[in-house]
């Protein structure tokens, strides 16, 4: 959020109508929620167990895409991966 504040505030008035990228992350995660998403990779329906070395190979490979609000490095996907394990 910190790297593109100015888009998430943006967002969070346009999607969800409320006044800060704070409060649009916190209602787009309500959201996820309410909808039954899965929040973690361990709680999808994956016939392959999602390790460590899983998300490396993912990090590893995926394209980076140089629109978003900055460019991320391999480690740092990897690290967002794992967060989400």
């Amino acid at each position: 959020m910190k790297d593109a504040e100015g888009k998430f505030t943006r967002f969070a008035k346009i999607v969800f109508n409320v006044d800060n990228a704070k409060a649009g992350i916190d209602a787009l995660a309500d959201f996820i929620r309410e909808c039954g998403l899965p929040t973690k990779l361990r709680q999808l329906k994956s016939k392959v167990e999602i390790t460590s070395d899983v998300l490396r190979k993912v990090a590893d490979t995926c394209n980076i895409i140089k629109c978003n609000p900055r460019e991320l490095s391999r480690d740092e996907i990897y690290e967002i991966l794992m967060e989400c394990l």
